[in-house]
């Protein structure tokens, strides 16, 4: 799903065609560094998502993983809906978040949600 929130932040030498285009998809995060980001800037975590669906019964297919090592409780902000907090890693981690019961299930594991002892 794209990230309207902030515009792709590597804009140098796009062609025409591709300036209007959706070409940022990564979700902000309560770790991300603040802008303006150059080539260097070191991102803690990067997270994607797949929506499936339409509000109030939306589900996402989140993917996020953290180059720089293993991040527990990182808010992950899904556009037009809420911030999710999901443990990290290196390797990278897949979810499942349900808007209609609010549940975020990591790949493989029991259902839980955010007012649920992980």
């Amino acid at each position: 799903m794209p990230n309207r929130q902030h515009a792709h932040p590597y804009q140098v030498d796009v062609p025409p065609e591709y300036k209007d285009v959706d070409r940022w998809f990564l979700l902000p995060t309560g770790l991300d560094p603040p802008r303006p980001w150059k080539l260097d800037t070191p991102l803690p975590v990067f997270a994607l998502a797949l929506a499936l669906g339409d509000a109030p019964e939306r589900e996402w297919l989140v993917y996020a993983h953290a180059p720089l090592g293993m991040k527990r409780g990182v808010e992950v902000a899904l556009p037009d809906y809420r911030s999710v907090k999901l443990d990290v890693s290196v390797a990278g981690v897949f979810y499942h978040v349900i808007e209609k019961t609010g549940a975020v299930t990591r790949a493989g594991a029991a259902a839980v949600t955010e007012d649920a002892p992980k």
